[in-house]
């Protein structure tokens, strides 16, 4: 059982305000003030003191017993916090300026527990009382009631600014044990050679936001599967991929058929099969048993869903390989004005969430339909502009194109992917190019052949455009 007596310190919070009414000037004293609120204070007179020490100091006046004490009595609250001799007797008892720094992190955890406490009693009311409200709604707002807590804590974990040297130092270490071992410094890689290649030496980073965008088609859910395969299985890292648009069955379907090289048409009818296909069937399910691969199809998730989930997982498994979503626009969005400010929420929601949990996500998005009106149809970053700030969000941008898609005698000859790398906070730019077949990522068996074919595409799209050749 818990003892409330545990969700606040009377000692700690007399020690707070006595140490900024004995000096508030200091460096330490203007953080405190800062980073605390007054409600982090349990008593409701401290609540009303500290909000005095704040308006003082907002003044640009020093805060001491005699202006806190002028400040309250002109805000009629002197009386109500127990006079000027409460506060004397604050600064009397308060034991040491210089552990103002401890004092104030002990009043914000205990500020934390209650707010916690307060989240966690509201979610079980929620779920008690409201029976007549749709389930779905009733989870969302007891995930809005936490996250409203876990946001609390974010900002309350805030470094403030430091000086270089003492960054330096850091980054000196850092480099130092990338030295030593040169994997450890790395983002993850793709498992896919040309487009690893580009990304080459620092790989996909952690914390990093990256959009893979392209039309129907194209090929998207394919290079995440792949990616995900290798991260789970290669790298061996927890890799979760939340499906908006897939179900779980078919996801795994095409992981097997990805992983084994043979067309999950097999699933469906077996005649005609031969057992050597069969077998790599099965050395491919035995491949995908992994712990690290994890799947949730939950439809129309909202950002707050995803979040708690991915934090459960972080908490369950420590570091997270990578996290997907699949796709923006099947999004459940907060109310906005336009949906661009709606999605752009999503985005800078998910490039935080990357920060906080220390892994990349990849979040994949169906470009508008009007670039299908260009001759030249593969897709740049500005094709996701009506879905936010997808280019201001994100460390990466990754178009995909496959030109088979919109000419016919394309079809069945080069079987190719571009995945162009527009936009690469990190590194360099380029194009890669995989082989795609019956929905699987492959090596590109011959990709020297398919630069002069480019060329020609690229000068049709010119003669169609303008009626003549390009020279």
């Amino acid at each position: 059982m818990l003892n409330p007596s545990s969700l606040y310190s009377l000692e700690s919070e007399q020690s707070v305000l006595g140490a900024l009414m004995i000096d508030s000037q200091s460096d330490i004293a203007r953080s405190v003030i800062a980073k605390l609120q007054p409600l982090d204070f349990y008593k409701r007179e401290h609540q009303t003191i500290f909000h005095a020490v704040r308006g003082v100091v907002s003044q640009k006046c020093v805060a001491d017993l005699v202006t806190v004490s002028e400040y309250l009595e002109k805000t009629n609250g002197l009386e109500d916090i127990g006079g000027f001799a409460y506060l004397g007797e604050i600064t009397k008892n308060t034991p040491s300026a210089a552990n103002l720094r401890s004092y104030a992190k002990n009043v914000k955890r205990r500020s934390m527990d209650r707010q916690l406490v307060i989240a966690t009693t509201s979610a079980l009311e929620i779920a008690q009382t409201q029976i007549d409200i749709p389930l779905r709604e009733r989870i969302d707002a007891i995930h809005s009631e936490l996250e409203a807590v876990t946001q609390s804590t974010m900002n309350s974990i805030s470094k403030g600014l430091r000086p270089l040297p003492e960054i330096l130092s850091k980054v000196i270490d850092t480099i130092d044990e990338r030295i030593k071992n040169p994997e450890a410094g790395r983002g993850i890689t793709t498992g896919i050679a040309e487009l690893d290649a580009i990304l080459h030496p620092k790989g996909i980073i952690d914390q990093g936001l990256v959009v893979i965008g392209a039309r129907p088609k194209m090929g998207k859910t394919a290079l995440i599967i792949r990616i995900l395969e290798h991260v789970g299985v290669e790298l061996d890292k927890p890799a979760a991929f939340f499906s908006l648009e897939m179900p779980d069955v078919e996801i795994t379907e095409r992981m097997l058929s990805q992983s084994s090289g043979v067309s999950s048409s097999v699933f469906y009818d077996r005649r005609g099969v031969k057992n050597e296909d069969w077998g790599k069937v099965v050395i491919a399910m035995g491949h995908l048993a992994t712990p690290n691969i994890l799947i949730d199809d939950t439809p129309a998730q909202s950002l707050r869903e995803i979040a708690f989930e991915a934090r459960k997982l972080k908490r369950q498994r420590g570091n997270i390989g990578m996290i997907a979503v699949d796709y923006l626009t099947l999004m459940k969005t907060e109310k906005a004005e336009r949906n661009d400010l709606a999605y752009g929420a999503i985005t800078k929601g998910l490039k935080a969430l990357a920060k906080e949990l220390n892994c990349p996500i990849f979040l994949l998005t169906q470009l508008n339909r009007n670039l299908e009106k260009r001759h030249d149809k593969r897709p740049t970053p500005a094709d996701s502009r009506d879905t936010g700030q997808i280019e201001q969000d994100c460390d990466y941008w990754i178009g995909l194109y496959r030109d088979d898609v919109y000419h016919d005698d394309c079809k069945n000859n080069l079987n190719a992917m571009e995945i162009s790398v527009q936009l690469n906070r990190h590194g360099n730019t380029g194009t890669a190019l995989a082989g795609f077949m019956g929905g699987r990522i492959q090596p590109m068996k011959n990709p020297d052949a398919y630069a002069p074919h480019r060329d020609q595409e690229r000068q049709r799209s010119f003669s169609e455009k303008y009626g003549q050749k390009p020279y």
